[in-house]
């Protein structure tokens, strides 16, 4: 009789310490889960503002790297060399100083960029890809009748230092 009575005096403190931990586990779970989608919704959150940011601030980033006139070629090329970042800058740079600046001086060639349309593509919090329309009309003295192009252009948006600058310009 004393296994027995050792039992059933044993059985309600093991089942209240099993019911603790249970309970216990429970909690544990559900504050790891919390603070999952805690931490989920601020991403979504973070992506989305940027994505909004990025939205609004490719237009102007993609004209002003696309568009130049004769007369202030370099001080164009130099603000849009501004709004570049990364590899993209250092190769932006370089055409702008060896191809774009001596064809624009030589021919007198001056080039108006419009984004008529930009589109999402993906992103995070701090780089997005978009897809940009544009419109150039492009003059020169050996041309002085405006051409025009359009073209669809992927970008890539890199928040630095709290701006959007282009890290990259792919024509598609």
């Amino acid at each position: 009789m004393t296994a027995n009575a050792e039992t059933s005096t044993s059985d309600p403190m093991r089942r209240r310490r099993i019911v603790l931990v249970v309970v216990a586990l429970f909690a544990t779970v559900a504050v790891v889960a919390l603070a999952v989608l805690t931490w989920v919704g601020r991403g979504d959150a973070a992506r989305e503002a940027a994505r909004v940011d990025a939205l609004a601030a490719a237009p102007s980033l993609v004209e002003t790297v696309l568009s130049y006139n004769s007369p202030t070629v370099d001080a164009d090329l130099s603000e849009a060399a501004a709004v570049t970042t990364g590899d993209f800058h250092g190769e932006f740079t370089d055409y702008a100083a060896t191809t774009v600046a001596p064809q624009s001086k030589k021919d007198g060639t001056s080039t108006r960029a419009r984004v008529v349309d930009v589109g999402y593509l993906d992103g995070t919090a701090d780089h997005v890809r978009v897809l940009a329309f544009v419109n150039q009309i492009t003059t020169s003295t050996t041309r002085p009748a405006p051409a025009s192009a359009g073209s669809r252009i992927e970008v890539g948006l890199d928040r630095v230092d709290g701006e959007w600058r282009i890290g990259e310009l792919t024509p598609i």
